[in-house]
């Protein structure tokens, strides 16, 4: 994360007034900044994210399941520990790289939707923990930021998106493309 980095967040949830109010004027401005560069790199995203980031918005989603990683030990994808994720650097990227890479949310905002995000063509370039005061009582991970970036790569492009969740389990995947599916909840007939 470059712009809502951990440790900016811990500063913004400090019981402290002044470090707090400190951490919010910080955390503006690099909001602001953020929506900048993604506003100069947006026409070369792929149609699919461009959608997902206009029509929902991510925070404190629940994350249901994904492809590799439990909800229960952020320090776990699935059965494999993050050190064994990003294992294999004497190997080239691209032997590392998986077809598709999902993940399951379950929206906090009404009528709290499912969303199911599939990276295509993806390196899993880091899954780390960070120490994270205050969520250790939640059960289960929740999305807390996002940051979306260009990766000029020759003739194409790559995208990198780096997630941040509650337990302070940073993720940050390297792909080549994206989709999505929303799934409504369905209503009970009176």
């Amino acid at each position: 994360m470059r712009f809502f980095t951990p440790e900016l967040l811990d500063r913004f949830g400090s019981e402290d007034d002044s470090i707090a109010l400190e951490a919010h004027h910080e955390l503006e401005a690099r909001s602001e900044n953020y929506s900048q560069q993604l506003r100069q790199i947006e026409e070369k995203l792929p149609q699919r994210l461009r959608a997902l980031l206009e029509q929902f918005y991510l925070h404190d989603s629940r994350v249901i399941s994904q492809s590799s990683f439990g909800v229960s030990q952020p320090g776990e994808l699935g059965h494999t520990e993050l050190s064994e994720l990003t294992h294999g650097a004497k190997r080239s990227a691209d032997d590392r790289r998986l077809p598709s890479f999902w993940i399951l949310l379950q929206l906090d905002t009404p009528p709290r939707e499912i969303l199911v995000l599939q990276y295509r063509s993806v390196l899993i370039e880091e899954a780390r923990l960070h120490q994270s005061p205050g969520d250790e009582d939640c059960p289960y991970l929740e999305w807390l930021y996002d940051e979306v970036e260009l990766i000029p790569r020759g003739r194409d492009n790559e995208f990198c998106h780096s997630i941040l969740f509650t337990k302070g389990l940073e993720l940050r995947l390297r792909f080549e493309d994206f989709d999505f599916a929303a799934l409504k909840p369905i209503g009970i007939a009176p």
